[in-house]
């Protein structure tokens, strides 16, 4: 028996893409104060709408600007000018208004004007040709999760932990079977001379590289001021000094292949011997390799997962 060849998606007909209107509007008063949904694309870097309940004061209601999309998706003048005839306001630094995102306020009884507005956007900006290339998330900033199964929309499934795609992300980079955790849930890495540690974050959404680049050393301004130097001179990472050691890494945001993996090892385990070498001539120490690691720095996530669900989320 031959297979049959499976026919390509049709674009959705005006009748089915007026009961998505419709499910909309009657799905977004389910939206307790403080929650939103994201209607977006089946992709790693989904266009998307979104649209945040502010309760007795109405929604806010968000496209995606240019900012978090990668260049080939990006809409460029073209978007600009047509998200702008569609009603939305542009991106603003104004503290009132300030939103990275194309944004717009709706009063309470506005959700059908919302639906309308979600998916003109969806479809003649963003080129959505049905309602089943969208799939939805529907939480707060604390993670709470809700269903709305009368969006007619399928909702977007939650990736596996973190910890787990690293590992095998991992396990893939270094064509290995295993790859073994340290006590504090690290992943210490032998590359060269030095040692380089992956840290999953999975409640800030990120990923951190890291490795000591030189131990044994005694706090003085001149290291201080030879450790600001080095950070002006590197990208994509950043060293420091705490205890007795200098140490560099590299973070990145979640993203669904770990993109930023391979390139973070390999830009700090560069820099741990590089970095290393160079304070080693003024400052003494030892190369790293037998201690135990730093703990890496305290700092804001980057803005990015993120997340929000997704960087660029409300």
């Amino acid at each position: 028996m031959t297979k049959p060849t499976v026919a390509g998606r049709r674009a959705a007909t005006e009748s089915e893409w007026t009961r998505t209107r419709n499910q909309i509007a009657q799905s977004l008063p389910a939206l307790e104060p403080g929650f939103f949904v994201v209607l977006e694309t089946r992709d790693d870097d989904p266009y998307y709408v979104q649209v945040l309940s502010k309760g007795p004061d109405g929604y806010r209601a968000e496209a995606v600007a240019s900012l978090f999309l990668p260049e080939w998706k990006q809409l460029g003048e073209w978007g600009d000018e047509r998200l702008t005839t569609l009603g939305w306001n542009p991106p603003s630094d104004h503290p009132e208004t300030k939103s990275a995102n194309w944004w717009r306020e709706f009063k309470p009884d506005e959700a059908p004007e919302i639906a309308r507005f979600a998916v003109a956007t969806l479809r003649e900006t963003f080129g959505v040709t049905h309602p089943h290339s969208l799939v939805y998330v529907a939480s707060n900033k604390s993670g709470d999760v809700i269903l709305l199964p009368g969006l007619g929309i399928q909702h977007k499934p939650a990736p596996a932990p973190l910890v787990d795609r690293v590992g095998n992300a991992l396990q893939r980079i270094f064509q290995v079977e295993t790859v073994e955790r340290d006590s504090d849930g690290d992943w210490p890495l032998r590359i060269g001379e030095g040692v380089v540690y992956v840290r999953a974050m999975e409640r800030e959404g990120v990923v951190s590289v890291f490795g000591p680049a030189l131990l044994g050393l005694t706090a003085s301004p001149q290291l201080l001021e030879a450790v600001n130097s080095v950070n002006s001179k590197i990208h994509g990472a950043r060293a420091w000094f705490a205890g007795d050691a200098v140490a560099v890494a590299s973070e990145f945001v979640d993203t669904a292949e770990l993109e930023g993996l391979r390139p973070a090892i390999e830009t700090v385990a560069a820099l741990v011997h590089v970095v290393g070498q160079e304070l080693a001539a003024t400052f003494g120490g030892h190369v790293a390799g037998q201690a135990e690691p730093p703990t890496p720095p305290t700092q804001p996530v980057p803005s990015a997962p993120t997340h929000d669900p997704e960087p660029g989320y409300l």
